[in-house]
């Protein structure tokens, strides 16, 4: 995946492209607010991440 972080103190915005092996392509957003800083919640990157994986596996059934 190919990415750009937004981060400003409590909110945190990522978008990024996945490549699927047939080379389809599809662009995932999330917006994200958490009560910690986003350099103390490397949990919320998890979260995306594992929900980017889930959104992208529904578009292609």
């Amino acid at each position: 995946m190919i990415g750009k972080t937004g981060i400003f103190l409590h909110p945190r915005h990522e978008i990024g492209v996945v490549e699927a092996e047939s080379g389809d392509r599809v662009a995932v957003a999330a917006l994200t607010r958490c009560d910690r800083r986003a350099d103390l919640a490397p949990d919320i990157d998890l979260a995306i991440g594992a929900g980017a994986r889930q959104v992208f596996a529904a578009l292609r059934r």
